[in-house]
């Protein structure tokens, strides 16, 4: 069988596809991954077939940026403007070049993740089963956002409007049960996955073997919301804290540019997080779905840092459980940091509620069982 996956090219969005991409390449089925330009060098590297189609991330934000200051009457209607930007105009993009690559390779399933509206489209127009693949938990608002999207997909390319197919496809849920979010718009066909993370083999990363206490603490503000005045904010919290800390910048901030570190802290630009999370004593982050779920699977008590997007969703429903202390934008100070790191590193508390969350992740479908049921909707729909 044939599956193709549609991404937004953040990985942030991507990763959460992988165990079903893994689980559907262990079974000798097909496998494609169509998303930006940007991202494809990353599926490459993982050895997965990669489509390039559509504008890059940079393009997109771009567009952001330069629309960002039109007013909006509320905080919806903000997000909608946000989307438009960011999410659907570039999904429309990719839905035109990804149609006639579609109906030349014809999958029969086209998994899409929740932000990447071009693989609805497509699944649809080919007659294959279309599936929706969260990245994180599933929010009211995004309901009127996808609306949205469909309306503006269809006005766009002359097809049909997708509302229908949207909201009555399978929706492969990775987010686990405690932290669902109430009110969230139900979805009829929901299937549980277990968010199964990358092996933490590996050697370490150069630096480490030199830092000078047993704990360490990883820190990472994400690929999209790091500034320098974050990782300074959290430097001067955690100068004369007695455990290591290895922060991650992401690409597009140089480790150099945070200027001279203590002796216990190491500053790179990327490592695997659950190479790191393996040997860490806590975490400290921006709350990003990929990082929390992370940190769940590590065991790992978390200090959330809010920044942008569903980080403030995520952060609250971590403390909600005691997983985890959220430090909110108004109260982002070094001391208010340090706080909450002395808490959760002291506290049992917070990492026995981060190992429940982990047995409850652990409890989820194995992707090889979700896989089995897309295949057997998809045959039914053949069938049909």
């Amino acid at each position: 069988m044939r599956l193709l996956f549609t991404s937004t090219p953040m990985v942030g969005h991507f990763y959460p596809m992988l165990p079903l991409i893994r689980a559907a390449e262990s079974q000798g089925h097909e496998v494609a991954v169509a998303t930006g330009p940007d991202l494809v060098t990353e599926v490459e590297r993982l050895g997965i077939s990669a489509w390039p189609v559509g504008p890059t991330m940079a393009e997109a934000f771009a567009a952001w940026h330069q629309g960002r200051d039109a007013p909006a009457e509320n905080h919806l209607e903000a997000l909608k403007r946000d989307a438009i930007a960011i999410f659907i105009a570039p999904g429309i993009a990719r839905a035109k070049e990804l149609l006639p690559l579609a109906e030349e390779w014809r999958p029969e399933i086209v998994v899409h993740e929740f932000g990447e509206g071009a693989g609805l489209e497509v699944g649809e127009a080919v007659g294959a089963l279309s599936v929706t693949h969260t990245y994180g938990p599933t929010l009211a608002y995004e309901t009127e956002i996808l609306y949205l999207a469909c309306q503006m997909m269809a006005a766009e390319l002359g097809s049909l409007n997708r509302w229908t197919a949207a909201t009555n496809a399978p929706l492969v849920d990775i987010w686990p049960p405690s932290l669902q979010v109430a009110g969230a718009s139900p979805h009829p066909h929901r299937l549980p996955i277990r968010p199964d993370q990358p092996s933490t083999a590996g050697e370490d990363p150069p630096g480490l073997s030199q830092l000078p206490f047993e704990r360490s603490i990883y820190a990472t503000f994400g690929t999209v919301f790091a500034s320098p005045e974050l990782f300074s904010t959290l430097l001067t919290a955690v100068r004369d804290l007695p455990a290591n800390v290895i922060m991650t910048t992401g690409s597009g901030i140089d480790p150099a540019a945070l200027g001279p570190v203590p002796d216990h802290v190491v500053v790179l630009t990327f490592v695997p997080q659950q190479l790191i999370m393996a040997r860490s004593a806590a975490v400290v982050s921006h709350a990003g779905s990929g990082t929390v779920l992370g940190a769940i699977s590590a065991r790992l008590p978390q200090v959330c840092i809010p920044v942008g997007a569903d980080q403030h969703i995520n952060a609250a429903q971590v403390a909600a459980v005691g997983a985890g202390i959220a430090v909110p934008p108004d109260q982002r100070t070094p001391e208010r940091i340090r706080g909450a790191l002395d808490r959760v590193l002291a506290e049992p508390s917070y990492a026995a509620a981060a190992g429940r969350l982990h047995d409850e992740i652990k409890a989820m479908p194995a992707p090889t069982e979700v896989l089995g049921q897309l295949i057997a909707m998809a045959d039914d729909q053949r069938g049909g």
